[in-house]
């Protein structure tokens, strides 16, 4: 889904907060947002869903597309959330989640299945994830 929050002016603002962290010139800093970010998500748990799209709100806030279908090429990152298969060959992040444990990890993750958590617990690895994929997906 392409991003509707992202304004001109919100774009322009991610892009001199990420030149000014980073060291990059405006316009190269511009260009590395302009990413498509995939997530991939069990949609037999619910919990995993509630991180998916918390996650993408976050992302949505920052990068200029995210993703639930893969597009046929172009994405950046993909974030597999819960017991289901990577789809792309992108660089991965999983997100791996148990009653009292959360999980994010470059390495694909031991999932025991659907597990209900706290709806804080998924706002705070859904920030968490967003920071671990904006790391793997701007380098």
């Amino acid at each position: 889904m392409p991003s509707e929050l992202l304004t001109p002016a919100a774009r322009r603002e991610n892009a001199v907060a990420l030149a000014s962290a980073s060291g990059l010139e405006l316009d190269r800093a511009a260009e590395a947002l302009s990413i498509a970010v995939l997530i991939t998500v069990d949609h037999s748990d619910l919990s995993a869903l509630q991180v998916a799209r918390e996650l993408s709100e976050l992302l949505r806030r920052t990068v200029q597309t995210v993703w639930f279908d893969p597009p046929a090429e172009g994405v950046a990152a993909e974030v597999v959330i819960g017991a289901v298969q990577e789809r792309t060959p992108a660089p991965k992040i999983f997100v791996s989640l148990s009653p009292h444990v959360a999980t994010i990890s470059r390495t694909k993750l031991a999932t025991l299945g659907p597990a209900a958590i706290l709806p804080v617990l998924g706002l705070l690895v859904a920030c968490y994830t967003s920071a671990a994929t904006l790391r793997l997906s701007l380098g």
